[in-house]
């Protein structure tokens, strides 16, 4: 065998070795980390949950304007974008666990490989939240406007109530001046 053809192949085994060496290691700090890694993705999940508890309780709201009312009845339909993310990480992150907060020898060993599609499905949800945040921005602008409007109503009705005193008061003078 040639020595070049030798060398080069005894290279491309220690890049091979290398590399396999490389993800083992990834692979047993995803698997020692597991548990922290988990806990912190269920945590998010939890967060994720509230945060679309409250928005379906302001999609109730009947001061909601119905085109902002439909964009997050879109979004958080049953079958909505929203709802099947949702639905995604939770099937991956309580699967096999019943919602237990501590993860079994098995699990360790497979969350390397769901560690990254839940966090993708986390991701993924929480570009909805521009979505959302944008519409109740929207909701709450139109909010601000309709007070200022009523500010603007009561600031003339105080004015308007203003003239009225100021009228009365001079008709008393008036009243007053000339009974003296």
């Amino acid at each position: 065998m040639d020595p070049v053809i030798s060398g080069v192949t005894i290279i491309q085994l220690v890049q091979t070795i290398a590399q396999a060496s490389a993800l083992l290691y990834k692979y047993a700090v995803s698997v020692s980390k597991a548990e922290s890694s988990y806990q912190t993705l269920l945590d998010e999940l939890s967060s994720i949950l509230g945060v679309l508890t409250t928005v379906m309780e302001i999609e109730k709201d009947p001061s909601l304007p119905d085109n902002l009312r439909d964009v997050l009845s879109k979004l958080m339909a049953k079958d909505g974008p929203v709802t099947k993310l949702q639905g995604e990480l939770k099937n991956l992150l309580l699967a096999n666990e019943q919602e237990s907060k501590k993860m079994g020898t098995v699990s360790k060993l497979m969350w390397p490989f769901k560690e990254k599609k839940a966090a993708a499905i986390a991701e993924r949800l929480r570009g909805f939240y521009r979505d959302i945040t944008t519409v109740l921005a929207i909701d709450s602008r139109n909010m601000l406007m309709e007070v200022d409007r009523e500010v603007k109503e009561v600031s003339q009705g105080v004015k308007e109530v203003g003239r009225g005193v100021k009228e009365v008061n001079q008709e008393s003078r008036i009243k007053r001046h000339a009974e003296s």
